[in-house]
């Protein structure tokens, strides 16, 4: 079977003569033993110079026409596919842009709600202790902090009444006794 492919291979693709093609006793021969291997290769990779030439110009021309297809034509399928992968990947970065940017945001928005919070707390607390004082807090800075915040309904400790009762029997809170003391030590 091997001196068959030999014979073939030297008859088609070598084009020689058949009176130049050795016998098949003589083929079989070259065909058995450590050779054997050696010319299995030669039969399925070993083609004539014309043939060559013939192969590269043709892989040149199919070349050439793959590109202008691709340049000329519609886009094929595997050009669409690259199409919607490009602009899927253009839309999840327009996608990770704007969460970024609504995450800066909201953590801004969130500082400024806790510093705006702390700052009514603050104005409430200090109200609350210039009540005690008997002085009324600066009516201008909680204008505009006006109903922003309110203290919950059920607040444990004293209510308003309790504490005007308290301060009408004659005790004094501590933050006006040491707040008239200290007045008294500037010679107010």
């Amino acid at each position: 079977m091997m001196a068959e492919a030999l014979g073939r291979w030297a008859r088609d693709e070598m084009e020689m003569p058949p009176s130049a093609l050795p016998s098949p006793a003589a083929l079989r021969r070259l065909c058995s033993g450590p050779t054997a291997p050696i010319w299995d290769f030669v039969t399925r990779h070993v083609r004539s110079q014309r043939n060559v030439k013939k192969i590269r110009g043709n892989l040149r021309w199919y070349g050439h026409l793959r590109q202008m297809e691709a340049a000329a034509g519609p886009p094929g399928r595997q050009g669409a596919l690259r199409g919607a992968v490009g602009r899927l990947r253009k839309e999840l970065q327009d996608l990770g842009d704007a969460i970024e940017g609504t995450q800066d945001t909201a953590l801004r928005l969130e500082a400024s709600l806790g510093a705006g919070q702390s700052r009514r707390w603050a104005e409430l607390r200090r109200g609350a202790e210039l009540r005690l004082l008997g002085a009324g807090p600066d009516p201008e800075r909680l204008r505009s902090h006006q109903g922003a915040l309110q203290g919950p309904p059920n607040r444990p400790g004293q209510s308003r009444a309790e504490l005007s009762a308290i301060l009408a029997s004659g005790a004094e809170p501590e933050v006006l006794v040491s707040g008239r003391g200290l007045r008294g030590v500037r010679g107010l």
